[in-house]
């Protein structure tokens, strides 16, 4: 997780909380601006798994890059809207299989007219579930990865070695895919870190994705 496969020439963090304590700054997301990845203002387009309460991450990339933003989360009580100009929450969440208020990546896609759309950043922080979107993106849909240009990712390995493996392989999958690792970052959350083999660890990281090509 800390060994970065392609450099990031042009790193930009978005969105962000300011806290009082240790860390003084959350919830900040990083993205690759490296011209290889073209990512325009006016003509970019995100999705954004996870929001809960902070609209951080979305509403810069509105108000900076003047991106076209789709917002996702069913646990936050909030309905479908439109946030902003750019921005259109959903009260849908990411999983492996269409139930309640959950649905499939592809599903998703298709819904809102995006299946051979290209996705310029997918951020995914959604407690857990990513497993379940790798899971059902490898083994059903992989066809979706092509179009995306970069995945930042919250990742929550926690504490157990049966997990830590199902994050190792699919880790390997996105490096077939043609991802390489540009981003890495230990969330230092006092509650979250522990001791282990006399290092410091964490439940949970940062890491960001990107395609290793021109676009």
């Amino acid at each position: 997780m800390e060994n970065i496969t392609l450099k990031c020439d042009n790193p930009v963090m978005c969105g962000g909380t300011k806290m009082s304590t240790t860390p003084f700054l959350k919830n900040e997301k990083w993205v690759c601006m490296d011209q290889r990845y073209n990512i325009r203002a006016g003509n970019c387009t995100i999705y954004s798994f996870g929001i809960a309460a902070d609209w951080t991450f979305d509403d810069d990339m509105d108000k900076r890059f003047n991106c076209k933003v789709y917002c996702f989360d069913h646990t936050n009580g909030q309905r479908d809207h439109e946030r902003s100009g750019n921005i259109k929450f959903y009260a849908t969440g990411i999983s492996s299989v269409k139930k309640a208020h959950v649905d499939r990546y592809i599903n998703i896609l298709k819904r809102l007219g995006h299946e051979n759309s290209t996705i310029d950043y997918l951020k995914i922080d959604v407690e857990g579930a990513e497993l379940q979107f790798f899971e059902d993106v490898f083994y059903r849909t992989p066809q979706v990865l092509k179009n995306i240009k970069q995945i930042g990712m919250e990742i929550h390995i926690e504490r157990s070695k049966t997990r830590m493996k199902q994050y190792w392989k699919y880790f390997q999958l996105l490096e077939c895919f043609g991802f390489k690792l540009v981003f890495s970052h230990m969330l230092n959350i006092p509650r979250l870190v522990y001791e282990k083999d006399g290092e410091i660890r964490s439940c949970c990281y940062e890491l960001v994705w990107a395609q290793d090509k021109q676009w």
